[in-house]
């Protein structure tokens, strides 16, 4: 059976990583985003000994959290 899987995408880190990989000032957003989704795909179909489908891609792109909290579970 396989196993529903979603990707988390953090589109600041992954945008840096893309422009320094591919040496690219300028992005084509069509090619960007068909590039992540093959990326995507491909660590889907890595695993070796079970398999997996694709659920959803999260793509969220924020600053760092920057306040200070102590146990802020409670």
């Amino acid at each position: 059976m396989k196993k529903k899987t979603a990707i988390l995408v953090d589109g600041g880190f992954f945008l840096k990583r893309y422009r320094s990989i591919n040496k690219l000032k300028n992005l084509d957003p069509e090619k960007t985003a068909k590039d992540l989704w093959e990326m995507c795909l491909k660590h889907l179909s890595q695993a070796k000994a079970e398999t997996y489908d694709l659920y959803r891609i999260f793509y969220y792109d924020c600053l760092p959290y920057s306040k200070k909290h102590h146990n802020p579970v409670n």
